[in-house]
């Protein structure tokens, strides 16, 4: 997800476009497999492994 932020600050407008999309498919991915409360537990500022019991690398390899 780090090149994805990059790519929404630097890149041309259709990368820009497909980084939001993507950030949007995960973040629905997230609230679908575990609820809004859990994404808003991580949304306000907790871990991946507090929130999800994974690292964001685990979290992302399953939504892959």
């Amino acid at each position: 997800m780090k090149q994805i932020e990059k790519t929404r600050a630097n890149g041309d407008m259709a990368h820009r476009t497909l980084a939001y999309l993507q950030e949007g498919s995960f973040a629905r991915y997230l609230i679908e497999r575990d609820g809004l409360p859990t994404f808003m537990a991580l949304y306000e500022g907790g871990s991946y492994t507090k929130v999800y019991g994974k690292s964001f690398g685990e979290v992302e390899r399953d939504w892959s």
